[in-house]
């Protein structure tokens, strides 16, 4: 369940650098313990959400005349109702359901339930009613659906919160930071939340953030059809759920220092490292590096892998692994792995590109330029310690670099390239499109 490998068989005692390549997996079980679940839809209803998903109103005016009538089925609110109808449909009886909305302020459209053939078409009804008005208070409805769930509820249930949007946050908690505050209280809890972003206008860092410090996942819709997909799959792996809260702890001698993940996980000020629910393995990636030099010999680095199991017992699994310090003058008998070395290469380079898309996205040009200059740094660092060729990997960065400082991409081919780059960091399948 845990296996730790590191990129080359020795370090550097001066300006050395190592990755640490971590590989867990689920909890093995002969015995398949199924929970009921409690899944909550938290509902963008602003008035965003009445636009069609190409952001084409045409067919919604007459004349030039906004047409009050108009209902075809097209609207970003309507394809989130109808995927939901489905979604509640596909939901066993005892599963329970709760549905906030959210435009300004938050509402509680159906509180948390616990389903039967009644029950599915009160909900339904309660869909069905939604209208999309007002600005975008994402926080508060999140804490909406939060404030709902009985700490109690984890012993009995798995829980997840499943949050729809498409815009940015004007009202309550806009900024990343506080929000990823919000969500890491409910992660503590026990509850993650997984994010859908709807159409173009929504602010793909925020809504990721969301679901990395709460343990979700984040998702971009490229086609509305997807939606229906994306619920199955959370509702299907969150019944069958026997590895959660999973995380992993790092521990290094004084003069080992420690880099964040490559792969974005959620981490805390003592270097915990958050990988929420795990329905498959995950390979996690950080960078072991020295500040100063530092005397040579045999470092121990502890990893400890912690989870709680699916009849609700917390599990820890601990292993080491030798770094060997030594002179630059010795490190002719280095030998590196290449699986690792290549996996830090396509990780540093996704980790650039989104982040890169992250600027780009709000217009922070002069952070995105710094940014990438900083990276054929990385490059050429990466390249001298692991022996490898950089050349193509400056060619593809030399590229990227063009198209987004000329602006040569379209909204929708951002958004695909941010969600691709995040799907390659967080272990996350590719989207079907």
């Amino acid at each position: 369940m845990l296996q730790l490998k590191l990129a080359k068989s020795m370090m550097e005692n001066e300006e050395g650098m190592n990755h640490l390549h971590i590989r867990v997996n689920p909890e093995e079980t002969l015995e398949k313990v199924e929970k009921p679940v409690a899944f909550f839809l938290v509902i963008d209803s602003s008035s965003s959400m009445n636009d069609s998903i190409d952001n084409n109103d045409n067919r919604r005016y007459i004349n030039g005349v906004f047409n009050k009538n108009h209902y075809e089925g097209n609207t970003k609110l309507d394809y989130v109702k109808q995927a939901s109808e489905k979604l509640i449909d596909m939901m066993k009886d005892g599963d329970m359901l709760g549905i906030v909305s959210f435009s300004s302020v938050a509402r509680r459209e159906y509180d948390l339930t616990t389903l039967n053939k009644n029950e599915r078409y009160v909900a339904k009804d309660r869909i069905r009613a939604l209208v999309a008005s007002g600005m975008t208070n994402v926080s508060d409805g999140l804490e909406e659906a939060y404030k709902q769930i009985p700490k109690e509820l984890t012993k009995t249930h798995h829980i997840k919160i499943m949050l729809a949007s498409d815009g940015v946050a004007n009202y309550g908690i806009t900024h990343d930071d506080g929000i990823a505050t919000l969500v890491n209280e409910y992660r503590k809890n026990e509850i993650s939340v997984s994010t859908i972003g709807v159409g173009l206008d929504y602010n793909s860092y925020f809504m990721e953030v969301i679901a990395t410090a709460s343990g979700g996942m984040f998702y971009h819709l490229e086609k509305m059809e997807q939606l229906n997909d994306i619920l199955t799959k959370e509702l299907e792996t969150l019944s069958t759920l026997n590895t959660k809260q999973a995380k992993v702890i790092i521990n290094t001698p004084e003069d080992i220092k420690v880099s964040s993940n490559l792969n974005g996980y959620a981490e805390d000020k003592e270097g915990e490292i958050f990988l929420g629910n795990l329905f498959n393995g995950l390979d996690v990636l950080i960078e072991l590096f020295t500040e100063k030099e530092i005397e040579i010999g045999n470092r121990i680095v502890n990893v400890r892998y912690e989870y709680i199991n699916a009849k609700g017992v917390k599990n820890a699994i601990e292993k080491e692994i030798v770094l060997n310090v030594v002179h630059e003058d010795d490190m002719d008998e280095v030998e590196t792995d290449k699986e690792v070395v290549e996996l830090v290469k396509k990780l540093v380079e996704a980790k650039t590109k989104k982040e890169a898309l992250r600027h780009y996205e709000v217009g922070n040009m002069d952070v995105l330029r710094g940014n990438l200059q900083n990276t054929y740094n990385d490059i050429s660092r990466l390249s001298e310690s692991y022996g490898f060729n950089a050349e193509n990997m400056v060619s593809d960065m030399k590229t990227f670099e063009t198209t987004v400082m000329t602006r040569s991409i379209n909204k929708a081919e951002m958004k695909t390239m941010y969600m691709e780059n995040y799907s390659l960091m967080s272990n996350q399948p590719k989207q079907d499109k």
